[in-house]
């Protein structure tokens, strides 16, 4: 029986950078609860753009967000992994020389950034719903960094995915949708997130299902006897997927959560 679904959300639930979620999916999430099963929104966004796209089921789910980085529910924080400081002043130094290439520095409460292009600020601002500050220089910022996020535009893999394999050799990065490379400690994933809810919540892989589309949700999908690949998803993600299921565009997470309520309706 299943116990426990989490469900990626750029990609897979909403185009990347969407701000509208098809609203039976929180009728179903309520109908899910009703049933005893939990629900996780896992997304490599911050806290305060999920809680803002799932506000009507907020109180009523678990978030896994910054890409494993910080699990926690609308009311606490259940844990969060910060990145080591000298790490994360390398990678903005690297990211400083690479053309059209921007830095975020996420944190647990908001999200900082340097840049000064307007475009880019509006789309995290009003694009994500991110909480975002400005700041003159990332180096001088003193706090827990949970993440650092770099952006491009057009295409990230081919702008900053050189820096994936050697950084992989001391953190966790990985390629976080066609504009973002995400860099976290080593011991960060969603899978290893979503391994610490099952354990919290006393589930197992076998009672799971997940749905994702990118490489970093890959490692859910190892957690998860019942793992969906949406239509659109990478080929490597198909292929860690038992099954794949219709895109956003056709609801295709919607259509199977609405199959599974039905049939939980039949006993």
């Amino acid at each position: 029986m299943i116990r426990f679904i989490a469900s990626d959300i750029d990609g897979t639930l909403v185009p990347d950078g969407g701000t509208n979620i098809n609203p039976e999916l929180f009728d179903l999430i309520h109908q899910l609860k009703k049933k005893g099963i939990y629900f996780a929104a896992a997304s490599g966004r911050q806290y305060g753009s999920v809680s803002k796209l799932f506000a009507p089921v907020k109180d009523d789910i678990f978030f896994i967000v910054e890409n494993g980085a910080l699990i926690r529910t609308a009311s606490e924080k259940i844990v969060s992994v910060p990145m080591k400081k000298e790490y994360v002043h390398q990678i903005i130094q690297e990211a400083r020389q690479i053309p059209n290439c921007e830095s975020l520095l996420c944190m647990e409460d908001i999200s900082l950034v340097e840049s000064r292009d307007q475009k880019f600020i509006d789309f995290l601002r009003y694009g994500y719903n991110n909480d975002i500050g400005q700041v003159k220089d990332l180096l001088a910022v003193d706090g827990t960094v949970l993440k650092v996020s770099l952006y491009n535009e057009n295409d990230a893999e081919s702008c900053i995915g050189h820096m994936i394999e050697p950084w992989n050799r001391v953190l966790k990065a990985t390629l976080a949708g066609k504009q973002w490379v995400d860099f976290m400690d080593p011991s960060v994933n969603k899978g290893a997130a979503l391994s610490y809810l099952q354990q919290y919540l006393n589930v197992e892989p076998e009672e799971t299902m997940v749905f994702g589309d990118q490489l970093n949700d890959i490692e859910m999908m190892k957690q998860a006897k019942y793992s969906f690949a949406v239509a659109t998803a990478r080929e490597e993600t198909k292929q860690a997927a038992s099954a794949i299921c219709g895109s956003y565009k056709e609801d295709g997470v919607i259509q199977i959560l609405r199959n599974l309520v039905g049939k939980l309706s039949d006993f």
